[in-house]
């Protein structure tokens, strides 16, 4: 006997699997970013998927690109302009 939830479930993954995202591996955005970190000019940001934001710490995070804007370290500084590259 077939159940009825498993044969939902299955249903959505058949649609997710036909679903579109759009995705920007390259340019420049504004992420949020850890408020305590002052960024300079071209300083390496790295994504830290845990907190879900950007930071200057290499450390178990990934590197995705460089700052294009001189950015405070103050604590209400959460958004930091950041050039995207895909080759990291």
């Amino acid at each position: 006997m077939d159940r009825p939830s498993k044969v939902r479930f299955q249903r959505w993954l058949d649609l997710c699997a036909r679903v579109l995202v759009e995705a920007a591996l390259v340019g420049v955005f504004d992420l949020t970013k850890v408020g305590s970190q002052a960024w300079t000019v071209g300083a390496k940001v790295y994504w830290d998927d845990t907190n879900k934001r950007t930071t200057s710490v290499a450390t178990s995070n990934t590197l995705i690109g460089v700052a294009t804007e001189a950015v405070a370290g103050g604590a209400g500084d959460t958004i930091g302009r950041v050039r995207l590259n895909a080759s990291f």
